[in-house]
């Protein structure tokens, strides 16, 4: 996917077709009921869309290869 680097505000909408039950670590088991969900998130730091949406569609990972390519390449006071 090719997604732009610019800073910004962007909002991902889900769409979940049936009951699911998901680990959310030490806060425990959710039922998910079916329907849409919307995550509101902000891409002012380092990497900006790309670096944020990349890292929050990529599951129960600590962000994409991408992003973390990019943060190593930063001075150390502007990776997040």
């Amino acid at each position: 996917m090719d997604l732009p680097d610019e800073k910004g505000t962007y909002i991902l909408i889900a769409s979940v077709p049936q009951m699911k039950r998901i680990d959310v670590g030490q806060l425990g088991e959710f039922d998910i009921v079916p329907g849409f969900y919307a995550y509101v998130g902000s891409a002012f730091g380092a990497g900006g869309l790309c670096a944020r949406i990349g890292h929050r569609l990529q599951p129960r990972t600590r962000g994409c290869a991408l992003a973390q390519s990019r943060r190593r390449n930063l001075p150390s006071n502007e990776r997040t």
